[in-house]
């Protein structure tokens, strides 16, 4: 492979992999954190009826 080819493979990954892979982190991040809100949301309601 020539030097042209391995920078535009690299470029390739730089602006669409990278991009991609966080997103999809970032979107797993975020539905974790709003499971666990609801959860400990619920747990909290759940508290407020027996008192």
């Amino acid at each position: 492979m020539d030097l042209q080819m391995i920078l535009f493979i690299a470029l390739i990954i730089i602006f669409f992999i990278i991009p991609l892979l966080a997103f999809i982190i970032k979107s797993a991040v975020k539905q974790g954190i709003l499971e666990a809100y609801k959860i400990i949301k619920k747990d909290k309601d759940k508290d407020k009826n027996i008192l």
